[in-house]
């Protein structure tokens, strides 16, 4: 068995240390005191600092170009400061903070095993800047680790389907960080916050196949990205898909294809047209289900 194949064996064993006594976990005092200035530190980021400075972000890189331009063209969401949104961050970080703690604890305190640990590491793609979860040296194997606190529809989606359409940013977030670091294994850490369960989920042959057309197209579409000033630009080079026509048993009506159904077009379109720089087709301007009567649908009687 080579080393990283026994990293992965003694990975498997963290995970289920931790999915066996989620409530009687303990660390020492200089990782608890650790953990208290990392969480501190978080409390702080995410209910306190002011927003980053506009820009495409490596965690952004697998939505549409519409969806990855809105910020840096100086558009934001509406609910930004919704404390519901802060909340799932900060559990997010806490969940990503306690894992390590965690680890560091069973690696270095019970299992006596050198390994070395970069939380938070910056990153560049192609001159786009994104920051790694933790960087992880084991037994001489570099491992790159990114969190997801997930519900059980989408950590199940996220353990058992190849390419997850609706999670595609995931996907991508990891091949940077991979590409990046030269990483010998690369994995997500998925928790099923309402099961409270933990596991990894590998980067693997399917994923890296799906990578080597993304890759090439990223080349080509960030350069553009990068030069856009304007909302018009954007969407000259960049066109959302246009609805196509969609019968149901009564009525008739334009909707999105298909293949945009994993990405938050009818959100980002429906906001973006309140830009006052946008030019978005008026067709497109207004696709909310409460809204398709009234903006798209030309209801019409059953013509069958």
């Amino acid at each position: 068995m080579n080393k990283v194949e026994q990293v992965k064996d003694l990975l498997q064993d963290f995970l289920w240390y931790v999915n066996e006594n989620p409530y009687n976990l303990s660390m020492p005092q200089h990782i608890l005191d650790w953990y208290g200035k990392t969480c501190s530190l978080r409390l702080w980021e995410v209910y306190c600092k002011g927003s980053d400075e506009p820009r495409i972000r490596a965690s952004q890189l697998g939505y549409p170009e519409v969806k990855q331009m809105l910020p840096v063209l100086g558009y934001t969401e509406n609910d930004l400061r919704a404390v519901a949104k802060r909340d799932s961050w900060y559990e997010g970080f806490l969940f990503e903070t306690r894992m390590l703690a965690f680890l560091y604890t069973w690696l270095g305190e019970q299992k006596g095993i050198n390994w070395f640990l970069t939380p938070d590491k910056e990153i560049k793609f192609l001159g786009i800047k994104g920051h790694v979860d933790a960087v992880l040296e084991i037994e001489g194997v570099k491992i790159v680790l990114e969190f997801k606190n997930l519900n059980t529809y989408y950590h199940r989606r996220m353990m058992f389907e190849s390419i997850p359409p609706n999670d595609r940013s995931y996907l991508s977030q990891l091949a940077i960080y991979k590409e990046a670091e030269g990483a010998d294994l690369a994995l997500w850490c998925l928790r099923d916050w309402q099961k409270r369960s933990v596991a990894f989920r590998e980067w693997g042959e399917t994923e890296e196949k799906w990578w080597e057309e993304e890759h090439e197209k990223l080349k080509i579409t960030i350069p553009i990205m990068k030069s856009l000033n304007s909302i018009q630009e954007l969407f000259r080079e960049f066109s959302p898909p246009a609805p196509v026509p969609w019968k149901t048993k009564k009525v008739n009506y334009m909707r999105m294809p298909l293949s945009m159904n994993y990405c938050p077009y009818r959100k980002c379109l429906y906001e973006l047209a309140q830009h006052p720089d946008s030019n978005v087709p008026q067709v497109l301007r207004v696709y909310e289900p409460e809204e398709i009567v009234k903006n798209l649908i030309e209801a019409k009687e059953n013509e069958f």
